[in-house]
């Protein structure tokens, strides 16, 4: 079996690979560059699923980096446990073909408490709404001091938030070489998130994004170096491209405008209070599960939803089925924005109104995906007292991902140094598994 590493770089597509990453441009000529047709919905936690199982989110459920938990009423978001994806994942399929087959998950969603033999994850409370929580989590747990020795802490503020830089990256990066040094994993599966922030921030502008993509290119060039004076093999991919947004609309707001939507007050604040109402969504980036108590009422808010500007389609039972994500935690209807919009959360009417978990960096405690987490101003005087936090201005968000773009030049990409494991074209993201598998076996 050969041993492999999968660099999981994200956001980068074709239109991002050029004069701004001499590597990454030599690399792809060096062996091929195949466009992906990603997923649907075109986000992390559904894709990387996809990747490692093969299967749609019909099938392993993870039918977005949140979702509304029926049997608990909450929402769930950018939960880690492994148990979420529902399917056999590539080290199950690998073991069965080679004894000593072992497997590492560096920063890979839903890795905790995974059968891979090795696993770092973060934790996404760690710093931020959990103060002196532990910022990672490893197996075997004793392989956190071992990298915090190596490679040093690991700068939590530093991978999600305003003050987010390559050094979280660069960390990971570190954590990968340690282990191939200390474990030689058969397969290396690692995430390198730096590139996505100022996506998000400014959307795919070249010029903004010019010391990013060279630093991302630097990083590559690095881990790729010393993965291949080993013998390892190496395959790069992503999980989407991300495109310019110029609006945004306020999916729960509107919910809550026509009555469908309830909120608790505490104090001067407001609560989404999913048990009370008639329907809500639960949005991430350019998507939304809307869930509806009353399933007779499904047809009259896809009816107010689809007549939204800025919103592309709103699929029922059937339109989920076509794209490969009926499952049962996913809404009643999923809307789809328009490549130029997204979806914020926010359900108040009212900034004043906003809860205290608006203001701050905490990804797992509110209602769907915040991207302006990635932004800090200066607040106005507040009942919270705090003086720097998150801004409520969507129009801060330059560029999402979610829908399924149809510009070549903005999906994600697949590179492998050998072009006799890719097919001629393009490839589908459930294919990307059976292209892993190449890797390790032939």
């Amino acid at each position: 079996m050969n041993r492999t590493v999968v660099l999981n770089v994200v956001g980068l597509t074709q239109r991002l690979v050029g004069a701004a990453t001499p590597f990454l441009s030599d690399w792809c000529a060096s062996g091929m560059s195949i466009p992906i047709r990603p997923v649907f919905p075109a986000v992390t936690c559904t894709a990387q699923a996809t990747y490692l199982t093969g299967k749609p989110p019909s099938a392993h459920g993870v039918v977005a980096n949140g979702w509304y938990e029926r049997a608990q009423q909450r929402i769930l978001v950018w939960e880690q446990a492994d148990h979420f994806i529902q399917a056999p994942k590539i080290w199950d399929a690998a073991r069965l073909l080679y004894d000593g087959f072992t497997c590492a998950s560096i920063f890979w969603w839903n890795n905790v408490g995974s059968s891979t033999d090795y696993h770092v994850a973060v934790n996404p409370s760690g710093g931020g709404a959990s103060p002196g929580s532990q910022l990672v989590f490893t197996q075997p747990p004793g392989l956190r001091e071992t990298l915090h020795q190596e490679c040093g802490p690991f700068p939590h503020c530093e991978f999600w938030g305003a003050a987010t830089s390559s050094r979280s990256s660069e960390w990971i990066a570190g954590a990968a070489m340690v282990l191939e040094k200390l474990l030689r994993p058969t397969l290396s599966l690692v995430y390198l998130p730096f590139l996505d922030y100022n996506l998000q921030r400014y959307g795919p502008d070249i010029d903004a994004l010019r010391d990013d993509l060279r630093t991302i290119d630097l990083l590559c060039e690095q881990v790729i170096s010393f993965f291949r004076k080993r013998g390892v093999r190496v395959l790069i991919l992503s999980e989407y491209g991300i495109t310019f947004t110029k609006r945004h609309v306020l999916l729960n707001r509107i919910l809550r405008d026509h009555g469908l939507l309830s909120v608790k007050r505490i104090q001067n604040t407001e609560m989404l209070d999913t048990e009370a109402s008639e329907a809500f969504a639960v949005v991430d980036h350019q998507v939304a599960h809307v869930y509806i108590r009353n399933k007779t009422r499904t047809e009259e808010v896809s009816r107010l939803l689809a007549s939204i500007a800025g919103v592309d389609a709103v699929l029922d039972h059937a339109g989920k089925k076509r794209l490969g994500v009926d499952h049962g935690r996913s809404g009643e209807l999923l809307v789809v924005a328009q490549a130029d919009t997204w979806f914020p959360y926010f359900y108040w009417l009212s900034d004043e109104h906003a809860p205290y978990l608006a203001r701050v960096v905490a990804p797992r405690h509110k209602p769907g995906y915040d991207p302006l987490e990635l932004f800090e101003v200066e607040l106005p005087a507040n009942a919270f007292g705090i003086t720097h936090g998150v801004p409520l201005d969507p129009s801060l968000i330059r560029g999402s991902h979610g829908s399924l773009t149809q510009d070549e030049e903005d999906l994600p990409l697949l590179i492998a140094e050998h072009s006799n494991f890719l097919p001629a074209t393009s490839l589908s993201a459930t294919e990307v598994y059976e292209v892993i598998l190449a890797h390790l076996t032939r």
